[in-house]
């Protein structure tokens, strides 16, 4: 593929084959507690992660969440537990209504000591990237002088984007993570 990311570091452009750039695990955070972590990826990036896996015989939990419109057939293993949505990337697609699930499926896998949390869309740019904004969205509550705030879009986004630069959620799940902050910060103050 002739595409290429360009990325600014101290002042000089670093390129990166962009088909590499998509396979990467982007780590997200880790849960200081329980050691477990979250990644951001593209299909291409969790077969081979699976590829990696399944070869180790790795008896480490993992979670994979995948946010794609196409049939995905994990192999059956006991440390693998997968949780589906089938949603396609697209503006007028509804991926806020699966919000709570995905973001109840990632938190309990981060609870999980030393889990690996793997979400997925087709290219690791839109859907999952959405998924991951409205997580930190979700998680990241904080007190100021008594007043409970989140993380709102604009710092989730900015965080996601500062581990993986190529995030670009379409316009109508932007809409959809907007709404989803009102929703959460409304939560907030009860």
């Amino acid at each position: 593929m002739s595409c290429v990311i360009l990325d600014q570091q101290d002042n000089e452009f670093d390129v990166i084959p962009y088909n590499n750039a998509l396979k990467e695990l982007s780590h997200i955070e880790s849960n200081i507690l329980t050691g477990a972590n979250l990644y951001l990826t593209s299909l291409d990036g969790l077969l081979d992660h699976l590829k990696v896996y399944v070869d180790t015989n790795s008896s480490q939990s993992l979670r994979v969440l995948s946010v794609f419109d196409e049939s995905i057939n994990l192999s059956p293993h006991p440390c693998i537990k997968h949780l589906h949505i089938k949603v396609k990337d697209e503006d007028d697609e509804d991926l806020e209504s699966f919000f709570p699930e995905c973001c109840t499926f990632i938190q309990e896998a981060m609870n999980i000591p030393n889990a690996t949390v793997i979400v997925h869309c087709g290219a690791g740019i839109s859907r999952s990237a959405s998924v991951i904004i409205a997580y930190l969205i979700k998680t990241r509550l904080t007190s100021r002088r008594g007043t409970a705030v989140t993380w709102g879009f604009d710092d989730s986004i900015s965080f996601v984007k500062s581990k993986r630069r190529f995030i670009n959620p379409n316009d109508g799940f932007v809409m959809q993570l907007k709404s989803w902050e009102s929703l959460i910060f409304l939560q907030c103050l009860i």
